[in-house]
Order: C-alpha cells, then sequence, then structure tokens
C-alpha cells in the first residue's frame, strides 16, 4: 500500500503540472529536472515502503514470541 501511495503522489504531480501547462501557467521551480528520482520511484518507491515497515514487523514478532512464550508456560 506504501509504494501505491508514493507513487500516486508522484503522478499526480505530474498531472498537475501538465494541469499548469495546459493553463499556460508558470509550473514549479525545477520541475523539469526530477527525471530521476521520478524513474527512481517509480521502481524503488517500494523500498521506502518496506524500510518503514521494518520496526512494524519487529514489534509484531516480539509480540508473537511473547504470547506463545506465555501460552507454552500456562500448558505446563
Amino acid at each position: 500500500m506504501g509504494w501505491v501511495f508514493i507513487y500516486g503522489t508522484f503522478i499526480f504531480y505530474h498531472q498537475h503540472i501538465a494541469d499548469l501547462m495546459a493553463q499556460k501557467k508558470e509550473p514549479p521551480t525545477g520541475w523539469d529536472s526530477d527525471g530521476a528520482s521520478g524513474l527512481a520511484t517509480m521502481f524503488f518507491g517500494w523500498l521506502l515502503a518496506f524500510i518503514y515497515s521494518l520496526p512494524w514487523f519487529g514489534v509484531y514478532t516480539l509480540t508473537a514470541w511473547i504470547r506463545s512464550k506465555r501460552r507454552k508456560s500456562q500448558e505446563a
């Protein structure tokens, strides 16, 4: 889901620039110099979402481990 939001933001930003150009208004400064960052967003945006999720995976794993330990101690 995170990659979808990152990619969607990229698409909507460029759509906004296209709308400004169609209305013959001035686009934002530096709008034409973000080609590499756009490519990185398209192909590696999922990596940002994955890195953000890593601490939450750790919290989930720790919680699952504690719950399994408690179950084993209650069964014994």
